[in-house]
């Protein structure tokens, strides 16, 4: 740039002299002004001109700001799989939580829950159910069965037993009694489909599902997670203003896999575990039978004393895990 301005300086001070050496160019005329003269001049008025001269230099100056880098380039990261998924990534830090959670818990009691009311059943059909009511003449039978009830009935009675409680109990003849007494105990083995869901009487299903909510992460827009390391098994979902949703386990979170970002969203982690009931029996004519158990009349006409009932579950489920994730900061692209 100097070079360039000393250049103008020579070529503006030759121009102006020009007139002055026309006369005698050789520099030998009495008029003329030879070499050494004009190198003097030169000499003599080269920085009075440069301190009179005002000289701008536009220069384009470019620098790197170390302490703060934000970088705008865009990257298609998969946010979560929801709308507006693409994003650009600006910073991050990670963050580490340990879950501790002691969770009580105790099953239902199923076993006393009503089945069956005045012969009709109290929870939706699976395919055809019978009712359980039945009229000879003036006479009408009805039956009331909780769960514990239907259980022994479907298991310890049969047409004889019925026929016997009609008889001695309802008053019935002997012929009405056992064709009642038939009716009935094909009937409730019709109602084994219904028992099976509704007082888990099939084998394997008799336990109950508890959740237990213990973290939540709050996910605005233009942030987004990714999950490092994690210790324990719990459950999760996501739960989005846009109305976007997914859940699943641990097992399948996609460490490379970015949640939230594109919209305000809730990351919820919950334990889930079960509460088990078993199907246990005692006799009837002992002792050490349970004493809130009332036993219907028409089980003295059983084949059997053993009366079977589901038994509740209570207790305390622990959990202890830890987890690390990273929390990106992202511009989400309209």
């Amino acid at each position: 740039m100097k070079t360039r301005a000393v250049s103008m300086v020579l070529l503006m001070i030759a121009s102006a002299l020009a007139g002055c050496t026309s006369g005698d160019p050789d520099g030998d005329g009495d008029m003329g002004i030879d070499t050494d003269m004009l190198n003097d001049l030169i000499e003599d008025n080269l920085q009075d001109f440069i301190n009179n001269t005002s000289v701008t230099v536009h220069q384009e100056i470019h620098y790197h700001n170390n302490t703060t880098y934000v970088d705008n380039s865009e990257s298609n990261m998969n946010v979560g799989g929801g709308s507006g998924a693409n994003g650009s990534l600006s910073g991050s830090i990670m963050q580490v939580y340990r879950i501790q959670d002691s969770a009580q818990y105790t099953t239902g009691d199923i076993g006393n829950n009503t089945f069956v009311l005045d012969g009709i059943l109290q929870h939706p059909a699976i395919g055809i159910s019978p009712d359980l009511i039945y009229t000879i003449g003036s006479t009408t039978i009805s039956l009331t069965l909780t769960c514990n009830e239907f259980a022994n009935a479907y298991e310890r009675m049969n047409t004889d037993s019925w026929r016997d409680w009609l008889h001695y109990e309802r008053g019935l003849s002997w012929n009405a009694a056992d064709q009642i007494g038939n009716d009935i105990e094909n009937d409730i083995y019709q109602l084994g489909d219904e028992a099976q869901t509704y007082c888990m009487f099939a084998q394997g299903q008799n336990s109950q599902t508890f959740e237990s909510e213990m973290l939540q992460i709050e996910l605005s827009t233009g942030e987004a997670m990714q999950f490092v390391d994690i210790t324990g098994y719990w459950y999760w979902n996501i739960s989005c203003d846009d109305g976007y949703f997914a859940s699943g386990n641990i097992y399948n979170v996609d460490s490379n896999e970015l949640l939230g970002g594109w919209e305000d969203c809730i990351f919820t982690i919950y334990q889930s575990f079960t509460g088990r009931m078993d199907w246990e029996q005692s006799w009837s004519d002992h002792s050490d039978f349970p004493s809130w158990i009332n036993l219907p009349n028409w089980q003295n006409y059983s084949w059997s004393n053993q009366w079977i009932y589901l038994s509740s579950d209570s207790g305390t489920n622990e959990h202890d895990s830890i987890i690390y994730f990273t929390k990106y900061f992202v511009i989400p692209v309209e």
